[in-house]
């Protein structure tokens, strides 16, 4: 009886701790190294020309907040060494909060607002949600159509799924907005022998 109820108990507090983000704001040079160099101009090297040059390409408004999209990175890279799938899906969970404080902080104009809902798709990707991930990397093409990574991605999904008509589909469009995309062109390679 008693074991049942600390079995209760302690997976009540893992499925309530699924609902509430936290962020892992990276903490060692290891953690800072797997991530884009203005991470730690950000949290590292406040009051520098550095810092000063970051927050010019990336916008005040934006890089002010970069440091959430520094930590969704950090809890997806996170996710990777968890052996238990609960783990890592609040790690990817988690990665979704600091992805949709950028999108409710950063000018929708950001530069990386592209790259933003590629990370997002990736995510849900990995949780197997794949109409979700194929939305997010939808919305990246709308706001940059001639950014290749989310056709990749989107491609990759129908072929996992078997559908490969919508595949050859997706990474056509691909091509027309990049016609000398090689990467865009071997899949479609691959995909028409």
């Amino acid at each position: 009886m008693i074991k049942h109820l600390k079995y209760l108990f302690f997976s009540g507090i893992i499925f309530f701790g699924l609902a509430e983000v936290t962020y892992a704001f990276p903490k060692t040079d290891a953690e800072y190294a797997a991530l884009p160099p203005y991470c730690t101009v950000r949290s590292r090297e406040q009051n520098t020309a550095n810092y000063a040059s970051w927050n010019n390409k990336l916008g005040p408004k934006n890089f002010i907040h970069i440091h959430h999209y520094c930590s969704a990175l950090n809890h997806i890279n996170n996710s990777y060494k968890q052996t238990k799938p609960i783990l890592r899906m609040r790690e990817l969970n988690n990665a979704i909060g600091g992805l949709d404080y950028m999108f409710d902080h950063a000018e929708p104009s950001f530069i990386l607002m592209p790259e933003i809902h590629l990370k997002k798709g990736d995510v849900f990707r990995l949780l197997k949600k794949y109409g979700d991930a194929i939305t997010e990397y939808h919305q990246s093409i709308q706001i940059k159509a001639d950014y290749i990574p989310p056709y990749r991605k989107i491609a990759d999904i129908y072929i996992e799924l078997g559908d490969k008509k919508s595949a050859i589909d997706i990474l056509q469009k691909g091509l027309k907005q990049k016609p000398n995309s090689k990467s865009l062109k071997r899949r479609l390679k691959s995909l028409t022998k």
